[in-house]
This record gives C-alpha cells, structure tokens and sequence, in this order.
C-alpha cells in the first residue's frame, strides 16, 4: 500500500541499493484502497501531530517532494472540525489543540457561528468545544501510491506483485531475508509494511 511504497521510495532516495517491494496482492489494493485519506495534524500524542505536520508538508508540495513535476497526490485543502461535549472530551480537545499551536500548527478554538458558516448542516446542541484545524484536508491514495511507485522505479525500486512473503530467513536472531512464495529473497534489511 501507500506506506510501503513510500517505505521502498524513501529508502531509494536516501541511497539504499537494490531496494525491492513484495506484495501478496497487488499495489494498493487493501488498506490504501479503503482509506478516507484524511490529512490532519489533530493527535492528543505530540509526535504524533509532529509527523502529521511534517506529512502535511509534503503533501501540500508534493511534485518538489519526489523531484517529480507530474506527481499528483489529490490533496485539497478544506479544514478540518472536531467537536467534544463538555467534560473530559472538550478539555482534551483543548489540550490538543495548545499543543498542535506548540508545534507551530494553525489550530484553534472556533465559536458555533463560525463552525455552522464552515458546515452548515452541523448540529452543535450539546457540543461545548469545535477545533478548527484549516490547512488540513485529504487526499487520493491510488494518486499518491501511483506517483510513490512511478518515482521508487525512476530510483531503481524492484516493485513485485502477486508475490506473498511466507517467512522469515534468520541467522541466529538476526533477519537475513525473507522466504515467498517465489522463493528465497537475501537481505541486508528487511522493513514489514504489512497491514494484519
């Protein structure tokens, strides 16, 4: 899917050799397929709105990113809203919200007025806190693995289909390789991107 692939292309970019991708299925065709493609920073783990911002980044320029005028990742800017009832819910929504303005992210606090002019068809009756998250947006997964997979071969990625890893070649406790359904692959590093 859209992380391994991702995997496989940043491992290329950063000048790993011989960098090769198996899926048991084809490219794209599980998890990313299903995805809703949300792109937003709100996380109440602070690492975690790290990578979203630094993921937003690059989604916001995504042809510099992979060296690639034609790449294309579908991504549209539209905001983002949460909305928590009072108690426990708005205060950690307010906390996420503080922290994401920590980390340099544009979130807010926005009043019901507001929130109904962005969505008008919300029902805010028992909602006490509406984040506002404006630089957030989503995406097109088949768009982002495809423009991914077109810059992992330009950099020599081997991307294999139809091919199901089965097991792991081990010397002693360390990972050697990996056993498929095509046979044997040797290597120095091996990264698991599955979905379970």
């Amino acid at each position: 899917g859209v992380v391994g692939v991702a995997i496989a292309w940043h491992l290329a970019r950063f000048g790993a050799r011989g960098v090769r991708l198996i899926e048991r299925g084809t490219l794209g065709g599980g998890t990313t397929a299903q995805s809703s493609c949300i792109l937003r920073t709100h996380y109440s783990v602070r690492e975690n709105a790290a990578l979203a911002r630094a993921a937003l980044e690059v989604f916001a320029d995504f042809p510099r990113y992979l060296e690639d005028p034609e790449a294309d990742c579908g991504f549209t800017r539209c905001g983002y809203l949460i909305v928590a009832p009072e108690g426990a819910p708005a205060a950690a929504v307010r906390a996420s919200l503080a922290m994401e303005r920590e980390l340099g992210i544009d979130a807010r606090e926005i009043g019901a007025g507001d929130a109904r002019r962005l969505l008008p068809l919300l029902h805010l009756d028992d909602i006490a806190c509406i984040g506002w998250e404006p630089d957030a947006g989503y995406a097109d997964a088949y768009l982002t693995l495809s423009a991914f997979v077109r810059a992992g071969r330009r950099l020599g990625v081997r991307f294999e289909e139809g091919v199901a890893a089965t097991g792991l070649v081990r010397d002693g406790t360390r990972v050697t390789g990996v056993e498929t359904t095509r046979g044997r692959i040797d290597a120095g590093v091996v990264v698991s991107a599955q979905n379970i």
